[in-house]
């Protein structure tokens, strides 16, 4: 290859690797990001237009609840007890739980979105009230739920000492029921 021909490889990937920065400052996957530095031809249009969508559909307790499945899942490893087959049900609830995280997540861009108009009044900062206030039940019975978890993982640990699995199974329907309150209450909409 040429002198010329390596520069002008090189000053292509180059602006490749800025388009690729350009649009990660935006909020655009890694994938996009990796491929701009090949493609940026095809790409450089999204660079200046809406922020993408990040990459982790996770909503704000996102965290918490991997980290509460996590200890969990690394128990159920741990005690080699007799008719912990549950992955099921736990995997259910947990899609329950980031399900109802991700609500929170639309919740909050709304309640941001409302926040720059220029001044709520009348219908439109009551509805905003009574949104806050769902937001506010709907996160503490996640984080309700997420400390029961935590006793769940205490239950497991006497289930591998005694072998009773009654109370964990009991517990873990507790839990969905709870869940399945956070999906009604997301089906019963506005205004109900």
């Amino acid at each position: 290859m040429s002198t010329s021909g390596l520069v002008v490889l090189l000053g292509y990937v180059a602006v490749g690797g800025a388009v690729a920065v350009g649009l990660r400052r935006q909020g655009a996957g890694l994938d996009t990001c990796g491929a701009a530095v090949v493609a940026w031809p095809f790409l450089v249009h999204l660079l200046g237009g809406e922020p993408a969508v990040a990459d982790d559909p996770s909503g704000p307790l996102g965290g918490a609840i991997a980290r509460a499945f996590a200890k969990v899942e690394e128990v159920l490893d741990r005690s080699d007890a007799d008719g912990l087959h549950w992955t099921g049900e736990l995997g259910a609830l947990r899609r329950s739980l980031e399900e109802a995280d991700r609500r929170l997540t639309v919740v909050d861009r709304i309640l941001a979105d409302a926040a720059e108009e220029p001044s709520a009044g009348g219908a439109l900062a009551e509805s905003l009230g009574a949104l806050r206030a769902t937001r506010g039940r709907a996160a503490a019975e996640i984080e309700a739920v997420l400390d029961e978890l935590a006793r769940l993982r205490v239950q497991i640990g006497i289930v591998a000492l005694s072998g009773d699995s009654m109370p964990v199974r009991e517990g873990l329907r507790g839990l969905t029921a709870r869940v399945r309150a956070l999906d009604e209450l997301a089906a019963i909409g506005p205004g109900r």
